[in-house]
């Protein structure tokens, strides 16, 4: 049996117990009549209320529908913050090495999540956190909520080369010098030059294995 905790006039966020009602059933804790900030009475659980898994009458989830008892939120908004953080500053992250591996942080400010929620707000359906400047971190002047087209629109942007006075799309160079795509990204991403990017002729191993050939056999005739 569970020893008697008083709670009157003790404030459990939005709730306010006053009145306590004893067991109920089989239920080994004692329920507390409450009253919420909102205007409504609601019977609630000690135990609830000291733990902190209920807070209010229910106006909580109904402003925020998706909200859980202990105030996280399973919305996107709350996956994206979660899954944000884990990429950032989790080590075993399957996807560390793309983010926290190569030095993008979320900032100190959003590692709240009520505050992330109060900068950025709940997506429309459809729409993900989209990072403008992909090299920046996570911050509010760097992050928005948008569709998957306007996020390939932003990485097209972001691949756009210049080059002997013209900037085109790294495919495009691509296409146009013979050399791979992933390569010319790879050199870019290595610290080449776009010249030397474009412009730098690719020798694969068979290449090189069949000039050797060629040269060993022209030299034994």
């Amino acid at each position: 049996m569970t020893s008697f905790i008083d709670l009157t006039a003790k404030r459990f966020g939005r709730l306010v117990a006053f009145n306590y009602l004893g067991r109920m059933g089989k239920n080994p804790h004692g329920k507390w009549l409450c009253k919420c900030d909102c205007g409504r009475l609601h019977v609630v659980a000690g135990h609830n209320l000291r733990t902190g898994q209920i807070k209010s009458c229910g106006c909580i989830q109904k402003e925020h529908p998706n909200a859980t008892r202990h105030g996280m939120c399973y919305t996107t908004s709350g996956n994206t913050w979660r899954g944000m953080r884990g990429r950032c500053q989790n080590p075993k992250h399957k996807q560390y090495s793309y983010y926290g591996g190569r030095g993008i942080s979320v900032c100190e400010r959003w590692q709240t999540y009520e505050n992330f929620l109060a900068d950025m707000g709940a997506p429309l359906p459809g729409y993900s956190i989209d990072r403008i400047d992909n090299d920046g971190d996570y911050t509010p002047d760097n992050c928005r909520w948008a569709t998957p087209k306007e996020q390939a629109l932003n990485r097209r942007r972001r691949r756009m080369v210049t080059h002997n006075g013209e900037t085109l799309h790294i495919s495009e160079w691509a296409e146009r010098s013979g050399i791979r795509y992933s390569t010319i990204a790879l050199r870019l991403k290595a610290g080449w030059t776009p010249k030397q990017a474009i412009e730098s002729p690719v020798w694969s191993l068979i290449t090189k294995g069949k000039r050797c050939k060629s040269s060993n056999a022209h030299k034994a005739a």
